[in-house]
């Protein structure tokens, strides 16, 4: 079992707008939950991280080179 996110649209009555395609002949469970405006925008941007840690954070270190070699892994032998 596997999940898939998907915010689904309704009109004015309630009614599905552009029903998601679903898998052939499978079973499907569903729970619903009302987002509002302030958890997603119409145009699909992020939303923005609380304003007690947003610009808190830091990066320390190298990020690209890993910190062992290669030759180190097991997997790699």
């Amino acid at each position: 079992m596997h999940g898939i996110k998907q915010i689904i649209h309704t009109d004015h009555g309630g009614g599905i707008v552009d029903l998601p395609a679903l898998p052939a002949n499978a079973r499907i469970e569903a729970t619903f939950r009302l987002v509002t405006d302030a958890e997603t925008s119409e145009d699909g941007r992020r939303r923005r991280p609380s304003s007690r840690i947003a610009g808190k954070g830091r990066i320390v270190g190298d990020l690209i080179r890993p910190i062992s070699d290669a030759e180190d892994w097991e997997s790699n032998r």
